[in-house]
């Protein structure tokens, strides 16, 4: 999945030559061992023209795949009216590296920083390309696949953070440039590359590097650089202490005392760049917070923006929870089963800090230690891309001062004494669309296309995250017209 989509014979890789049945495999490979209908395929393969033998033709590309996958270990089964592929632990490539990424995330949580850094490294080092690069345009795909660019992308930062902690600071100067030149919206990546450049000695550089990164977001986005990035040019300016290398241990007399990290976790996702829209529900989150609400559930179908309005939300009310935001992806529709709701406990632990040999062993102690160090504190806890109720019931206690916020895509039985409200979250309107449009490609360029602009919106649904997608491909064309790209587009879909 982590490049063109390829299978593996026994003896070698090799390709799947038609174009379709490539994209029949990636949507199971989506919705790996969930079943899909083949009403699902058929609306995957032909968006609008389907033809009348759509059907009969789903069932020959599901035997071709069938032949090719014998004898491996990835099976294709049927389901009642629908397909399933059921793969064995560590056959598909994206399972491994989600599964590396987050025991190099444990690691570094866990003050293990040489170790994650490893863990973390051996998993980037199975990605070959763009995910399903040979693969023909489908919503879904697409939205599997800026999840996993997305993923990628933070654990890249995860680890040149975790090789900074380790003074690697000379190693990595070069990497990290090249990454700001091909991510130059990301401003961790500029941050991270400013503080190699200050241990460095190379203190004039890293003022450069910030006032490079500035100059990029107003020019490109109209937007200025975020608190962090300009708390750490005002440090480096200052020679703040907090630029020299962490220490892993303080010795204080004859005791070693761990240093743990805050509560508001170092982890938690940056800011929705260009969020746009969503009025309405950001009063309502505001309003059902100040009047006590201890559960919070936002659903709504993939890529309608659940996570963005959450994050968004959480860094919006930063001063209401003035002791934290946490942050635990479940991952309830990955590639990989869903944690068992006796494992999220665990992960909330050690997003609070608690090393991985001080865990209690059992599902009940876990949730009553996550209960004792939140109690007195005014936090909130973001448990994203939930798969159903079970998993988080265990969790959802009501501690005074603090807020769950849910999502998911399915609509979650989550009463907790009365105090509990859901958000179902419906698709952009036409007016919010135009925006986010605008924040990401420029009003400008908007404003000479209008016709063009309105029409993209309509090819993407009005999904958030399908028009950022388009977006982001829009900005690496600068000289391209809105129309054209959308022809293009809306050609992709009908292949």
């Amino acid at each position: 999945m982590l490049g063109p989509l390829q299978l593996w014979t026994g003896t070698a890789w090799t390709g799947i030559r038609a174009a379709q049945p490539r994209l029949v495999l990636a949507v199971l490979l989506v919705e790996s061992g969930q079943t899909v209908t083949t009403d699902r395929l058929v609306d995957e393969l032909w968006e609008r023209r389907q033809p009348r033998t759509a059907t009969s033709t789903v069932q020959v590309y599901v035997m071709r795949l069938r032949r090719m996958l014998e004898g491996s270990p990835v099976k294709l089964v049927t389901r009642g009216h629908g397909y399933q592929l059921l793969a064995e632990d560590g056959a598909v490539d994206a399972s491994l590296f989600e599964r590396g990424a987050e025991r190099g995330r444990r690691s570094l949580a866990a003050g293990k920083t040489g170790h994650g850094v490893g863990q973390l490294t051996e998993a980037l080092g199975l990605w070959r390309g763009r995910p399903f690069a040979d693969v023909p345009f489908s919503h879904m795909v697409a939205a599997a696949a800026e999840r996993l660019e997305q993923l990628r992308l933070t654990v890249i930062e995860d680890r040149f953070s975790g090789a900074l902690d380790l003074g690697r600071h000379a190693e990595v100067i070069d990497e990290l440039a090249e990454l700001v030149r091909a991510y130059p919206f990301q401003e961790r990546l500029h941050g991270l590359l400013m503080t190699a450049l200050y241990r460095c000695g190379r203190r004039a550089e890293a003022v450069v590097a910030y006032h490079r990164a500035r100059d990029t977001l107003v020019a490109e986005l109209g937007l200025e650089p975020g608190p962090e990035l300009r708390r750490l040019h005002q440090a480096i300016l200052t020679d703040g202490a907090e630029l020299a290398t962490p220490a892993e241990t303080v010795r204080l007399g004859q005791q070693v005392a761990r240093v743990r990290p805050s509560t508001d976790d170092a982890r938690f996702p940056d800011d929705v760049a260009g969020f746009v829209g969503r009025d309405a529900q950001l009063a309502l989150l505001d309003a059902v917070a100040d009047r006590g609400t201890t559960v919070i559930a936002i659903d709504g179908m993939a890529g309608v923006g659940k996570t963005a309005l959450a994050v968004h939300w959480c860094h919006r009310a930063r001063t209401r929870f003035p002791d934290g935001r946490l942050y635990v992806n479940l991952g309830g529709y990955g590639s990989e089963p869903p944690p068992r709701s006796a494992e999220i406990p665990g992960r909330l632990l050690r997003s609070l800090g608690e090393p991985e040999n001080e865990l209690p062993t059992d599902a009940g102690g876990r949730a009553a230690r996550c209960r004792e160090l939140l109690v007195g504190r005014r936090a909130v806890v973001l448990l994203d891309d939930v798969h159903d109720a079970d998993q988080v019931r265990p969790l959802l206690t009501d501690v005074p001062g603090c807020v769950f916020v849910v999502t998911s895509r399915a609509p979650l039985r989550l009463f907790h004494q009365g105090r509990t409200t859901r958000i179902q979250l419906d698709v952009l309107s036409p007016t919010e669309a135009g925006r986010l449009l605008e924040h990401m490609v420029g009003v400008l360029r908007v404003d000479a296309e209008p016709e063009a602009a309105a029409k993209l919106a309509r090819a993407c649904r009005y999904l958030p995250l399908a028009l950022r997608i388009a977006a982001v491909d829009m900005a690496g064309l600068p000289g391209r017209a809105i129309a054209d790209y959308t022809r293009d587009l809306v050609v992709r879909a009908q292949l």
